[in-house]
């Protein structure tokens, strides 16, 4: 895999079924109550922290629509929870750009369901060289092209950007990382 497109595009799918094989369902009623965290898809309104009796905080709520437009560059649509791939230990939301095409997840997870060094070995193991990154209220970050994983004590919160072959993610994915973890921690 030398092309880096095909690599991010790779890293991102992995992510993205690691995710769903690990949660199966979300135990939520077909019309969806019962799943997620309050807020739903919220992308404005106060720091996500968790609600009294809630482990996880919103991850929609981590950036806003507008903040991801800014750093991006692009016109995102609102994020969406993504309720079959959350569960009690695993929250994500994911926006997206039509024109072009990128998008951006987000992902809290407690450490019981996975942690930054299960994290950062799954990429090596993937054949990428996971960096050292620094953000200020993270005990730890790598970064890998287009993904950022953060060590945030008890939780992991990784975000993933990817945009059409050619174009940078490395930097925009870091900034909206340290955006995001601003808010959690």
């Amino acid at each position: 895999m030398s092309n880096p497109w095909i690599r991010r595009t790779v890293v991102a799918c992995v992510a993205f079924c690691l995710a769903a094989l690990a949660t199966g369902c979300s135990g939520a009623n077909d019309d969806g109550e019962g799943a997620g965290p309050a807020g739903g898809s919220a992308t404005t309104g106060p720091a996500p922290k968790p609600a009294d009796g809630a482990r996880l905080p919103d991850p929609c709520a981590v950036l806003t629509q507008d903040e991801i437009n800014e750093v991006s560059g692009l016109d995102f649509g609102p994020g969406e929870f993504k309720d079959q791939l959350s569960n009690d230990d695993k929250v994500i939301c994911g926006w997206v750009s039509e024109k072009p095409f990128a998008s951006l997840q987000v992902m809290v997870w407690t450490t019981e369901w996975s942690n930054y060094d299960e994290a950062r070995d799954s990429m090596i193991q993937l054949k990428f060289d996971p960096k050292d990154a620094t953000i200020p209220g993270a005990n730890r970050a790598f970064t890998v092209p287009g993904i950022v994983g953060v060590d945030l004590g008890d939780l992991y919160l990784q975000v993933s950007y990817s945009r059409p072959r050619g174009e940078t993610v490395d930097a925009p994915a870091l900034e909206l990382a340290s955006k995001a973890v601003s808010r959690i921690s």
